[in-house]
């Protein structure tokens, strides 16, 4: 049982006790329904809530994002020798018992390969147990032939991207737009909200 667990069963414990010496004293005056013994009764029924729903469990996250990204960009990412998409790309990994133990996550085998046919490989990448989104940047090789082929290409990506987000910007100014207008019209509406 970890940490957390504990400390919430000591808590529900404790709670559970008081509760009952309180409804004892008080009963005994035949004021039972006294507002300290249903606050500290709702108190420990909401800790044991937690405690059975395992919300008390502290600790590591139970998924970790990785996101791998390459420079130049654009590069396809390949791991454990299946393609899972281009750079920038973001892979999920369960947090096991033993990953939670070891404190890290190690990676089955991975890859870059770029337009030109350069590539990047690992025999794996060990990234420590945090929250938030966790980020690998893998470097084209400067040995590799036709580096302004991919540099080309990963300004053409990151053109296309800034387009893309410049369109999503536009369309939500029409959304927020429309709905403005269509409250404007609809002030004096008391069914439109």
């Amino acid at each position: 049982m970890n940490t957390g667990k504990i400390i919430s069963a000591a808590i529900i414990l404790v709670a559970l006790l008081v509760s009952v010496i309180r409804f004892k004293k008080y009963r005994a005056f035949g004021d039972w329904w006294n507002g300290e013994v249903i606050v500290v009764a709702i108190v420990a029924a909401l800790a044991c809530g937690i405690f059975l729903t395992g919300c008390a469990t502290m600790g590591a996250p139970k998924t970790v994002l990785l996101e791998f990204d390459s420079s130049p960009k654009g590069a396809k990412i390949y791991y454990d020798g299946k393609l899972v998409g281009n750079a920038p790309v973001i892979l999920p990994f369960t947090v096991t018992e033993q990953r939670r133990q070891d404190g890290f996550i190690k990676t089955q085998p991975m890859s870059a390969r770029w337009i030109s046919g350069a590539e990047k490989k690992t025999t794996g990448i060990t990234v420590p147990l945090r929250g938030g989104v966790q980020r690998w940047l893998f470097q084209r090789p400067d040995i590799a032939s036709g580096e302004a082929v991919d540099e080309q290409r990963g300004l053409e990506l990151e053109k296309l991207s800034a387009m893309q987000q410049q369109a999503e910007y536009q369309r939500r100014q029409s959304a927020l737009m429309y709905i403005q207008t269509m409250q404007r019209n609809n002030s004096n509406n008391p069914f439109i909200y």
